[in-house]
């Protein structure tokens, strides 16, 4: 919440796979990561287009880095000597 204002809302996707299958093209929800290299070869495979749908859950604290300054955020998540060689890199002439 900002100034008493909501800052963000909750979204929820669509049915990707139903969408899909709605314009005519295959559509397929995979039930986790090692189901992907079967669906590929099938989606390739496929006379038309495939649309396949790998549900992932993205966990916090991702969302800290939008409110973050540049600095802070590459302060946070880059190794050391990438951000001792972009310190030098900015301080030359």
């Amino acid at each position: 919440m900002f100034d008493g204002r909501w800052g963000e809302a909750d979204l929820a996707n669509p049915d990707f796979p139903a969408l899909a299958r709605a314009f005519g093209a295959r559509g397929e929800r995979l039930a986790g990561v090692d189901a992907l290299g079967g669906a590929l070869k099938a989606a390739l495979a496929a006379d038309g287009p495939t649309v396949l749908e790998l549900r992932i859950t993205v966990d916090p604290p991702w969302e800290i880095y939008t409110l973050l300054p540049v600095e802070e955020v590459e302060r946070r998540t880059l190794p050391e000597p990438l951000e001792l060689r972009r310190r030098e890199r900015v301080r030359e002439p």
